[in-house]
This record gives structure tokens, C-alpha cells and sequence, in this order.
């Protein structure tokens, strides 16, 4: 029995690391100059996506850098999140700061 639990988490670790996939470095300079850009909708629309109702009330834009990922299996967020990114924009889209910062995913926050 241990050596099945062991055989398992060692698969589980396994894809955890392959399905994270390469960084990508960009180089030294900001990549992503412009801020995020938001902007409520004056008509929100709903779209039905199983046992899920979403309502759309602002449309939503970014180029930015993609800092971590984490993907998410269990549990009902995701059913509708899979993924989530952390993102950089503006000095945090520049290779020359982020060489000097950690960052980390867990919970759905990012540290």
C-alpha cells in the first residue's frame, strides 16, 4: 500500500511540474506599459454555462507578463477557473525587477 501512495504522489508531483511549462523571459525593459483597462457595461448580459449563471458587468482588457500560473482540479471554483495567472505590468513586466523578486501561488493568492 505505501509503495502505491508513493508511486502516486510522485505522478501528482510529476505533472504538477510538467503541466507548470517554461518561463519565459522577455529581457531587461518594460514589456507592458499600459495599465489594465476596465469599464462597466450599461447592459450586463448573462450567459448560462451549466449549473453556472454569469453576468458580464464590465469589459475588461491587459497586455501584461504572465508571472505565475497556478492550475486548480478540485472543487468548484474550478469548474469555472481552472487557471489563475499572476500578471505584471508596467515595471513589473521588466526582467531587471523581477530577477530580484519571488513570487508564489497557493489558495488562489499569489505571495
Amino acid at each position: 500500500m505505501k509503495k502505491i501512495v508513493f508511486i502516486l504522489l510522485a505522478l501528482g508531483a510529476g505533472w504538477h511540474f510538467y503541466s507548470a511549462g517554461d518561463q519565459v523571459i522577455l529581457g531587461p525593459g518594460v514589456m507592458a506599459e499600459e495599465e489594465p483597462f476596465q469599464a462597466s457595461i450599461s447592459s450586463p448580459a448573462s450567459h448560462r454555462i451549466d449549473d453556472y449563471t454569469i453576468t458580464e458587468f464590465a469589459e475588461f482588457s491587459i497586455k501584461a507578463k504572465v508571472l505565475s500560473r497556478e492550475n486548480y482540479y478540485l472543487g468548484r471554483e474550478a469548474d469555472l477557473s481552472p487557471v489563475d495567472l499572476t500578471l505584471g505590468w508596467g515595471n513589473m513586466s521588466d526582467e531587471s525587477v523581477l530577477e530580484n523578486i519571488e513570487i508564489s501561488q497557493s489558495g488562489r493568492f499569489y505571495y
